[in-house]
């Protein structure tokens, strides 16, 4: 869904895994059911490896390397299946390349399905994708507007949850 809402805005996106010499990756694993932990961090192998292929390009040229996951739209910071938690690699990946890649672009995007249709939680993550800041960090929860960097919930609110 995601590729058909791109390319309905002129971005020329296609499916796959990145092959050696890609300068560009929105990695969509983190927004998969995981039944297990093992499964979770089965993810944050895959995000490794992908990052892995595209260092060979980023590491001194320009490109793109998203991440997104499903951690109730707070980076964890809210009520959340457990093993979801497990998916919370995906961020530091993105924050560690984001300083071995120093020209590349590089995000981490939390977006909460809620059982929203994929077409429009396709259309919500193109929006930021394509219309959203430079942050690193951006949650989208289901219920409200993105949460930029540092906006999320901290521990005082926890409490009293």
């Amino acid at each position: 869904m995601l590729v058909e809402e791109l390319r309905d805005r002129g971005v020329a996106a296609t499916v796959g895994v990145p092959a050696a010499g890609a300068t560009a990756c929105v990695f969509l694993g983190g927004l998969r059911d995981v039944a297990s932990e093992d499964e979770a961090i089965a993810v944050n192998r895959e995000a490794f490896g992908i990052a892995r292929v595209l260092a060979g390009q980023l590491e001194t040229g320009r490109g793109l390397f998203v991440t997104v996951q499903d951690t109730g739209g707070a980076f964890g910071a809210a009520e959340m299946d457990g093993t979801r938690a497990w998916l919370s690699g995906l961020p530091a990946l993105v924050k560690t390349a984001g300083q071995e890649w120093p020209r590349a672009s590089v995000k981490a995007i939390d977006l909460e399905r809620a059982g929203r249709q994929p077409r429009v939680v396709a259309r919500v993550l193109a929006d930021e994708l394509l219309q959203g800041g430079g942050e690193i960090e951006v949650a989208l929860p289901a219920a409200e507007g993105a949460l930029r960097s540092g906006a999320w919930p901290g521990p005082s609110s926890w409490a009293s949850r």
